[in-house]
């Protein structure tokens, strides 16, 4: 899904390498859930990203992922790793999720329990726990 500068020359290797019939670019998708709900794991490849859409959509769709170990990520969740750019990181981390079901399950846990410390009731109480604090301190 989405669009960007490599899209062309990922098309190209999927076709080189014979994975067409099984790789899919979709493009830019308004709702991503059906896509989601249809995956085994997530995926983030990133070198540098500030607080990523994408794991937000993992993570609040329960699917298990394996993320590139920059800041960001490991501010959101505690996980399944791997070095950017280091490509038999990656392949160790994408077969631990397929072969290791209970590793699944603990990070849909550790996913859920993250994503309801952002609902929208949470949110509206720091907030107002916040302004509060501004208001007693100018008094």
């Amino acid at each position: 899904m989405g669009e960007g500068p490599l899209q062309d020359g990922l098309q190209k290797q999927a076709e080189h390498l014979g994975l067409a019939r099984n790789v899919r670019f979709v493009g830019r998708q308004v709702d991503v859930r059906p896509y989601l709900a249809a995956a085994d794991f997530g995926v983030l490849t990133s070198r540098s990203e500030g607080s990523s859409n994408s794991v937000l959509e993992y993570m609040a769709m329960g699917l298990p992922s394996a993320l590139s170990d920059i800041p960001a990520n490991r501010e959101l969740v505690s996980g399944l790793f791997f070095a950017p750019g280091d490509v038999a990181g990656l392949a160790e981390a994408l077969l631990r999720l397929a072969r290791d079901p209970a590793l699944c399950s603990t990070l849909r846990s550790e996913y859920a329990q993250t994503v309801s410390q952002f609902s929208l009731e949470k949110f509206a109480r720091r907030a107002q726990a916040f302004y509060v604090g501004l208001a007693t301190e100018t008094n």
